[in-house]
């Protein structure tokens, strides 16, 4: 968890979204505070299961919503529904052994999005154009094996919406030392 943190930093603030790294910060807490509240297991929160999701909403609404405080104030609550999301899906796919993953963060995400155009106060970000900075000569596409080491690496980075193949450094070192 502490390199997955380190590697949203180091991303975040490498891309010039400082908001992001501090969105997870805040969603871990509230989807935390969310599996409290709800009396979960508490193996499932050492786990890290309550508070995955909440990092990745909080990933989400700062990368696609402009810096407000209604977006922090919705960023906190949609958190912390995430684990009870979580739960209910749980509950409803048990028969069938079914985990909910990351469901709650995509469902959540979505469904605030998706309204938040309606909502007075909530804004999009300004998001700039993805630049191609490796392998943008002319309109080719490099496909040396460093470049598609890079590519592959912020591909796993982007998993949490990060632009950066450090940060999927930080990802698979994290995988490699609790598998």
């Amino acid at each position: 968890g502490v390199l997955f943190l380190a590697g949203i930093f180091w991303g975040s603030y490498e891309c010039h979204m400082p908001q992001v790294a501090w969105g997870a910060v805040v969603g871990a807490a509230a989807s935390v505070l969310g599996g409290y509240i709800m009396g979960e297991k508490p193996s499932d929160g050492a786990a890290g299961l309550w508070g995955f999701n909440g990092v990745l909403v909080g990933c989400a609404f700062p990368t696609f919503l402009a810096n407000t405080w209604l977006m922090w104030a919705c960023l906190v609550f949609c958190s912390l529904f995430s684990t009870w999301v979580r739960r209910a899906f749980n509950n409803v796919m048990a028969p069938w052994k079914v985990n909910s993953l990351t469901f709650p963060f995509v469902l959540m995400t979505w469904l605030f999005l998706l309204s938040a155009r309606e909502l007075p106060g909530i804004a999009p970000a300004a998001l700039s154009a993805p630049e191609l900075t490796i392998g943008a000569v002319a309109g080719h596409l490099d496909v040396s094996f460093g470049s598609l080491v890079i590519f592959w690496l912020k591909g796993i980075a982007q998993v949490f919406l990060i632009d950066s193949w450090v940060t999927g450094v930080f990802f698979l070192v994290g995988l490699a030392l609790c598998s």
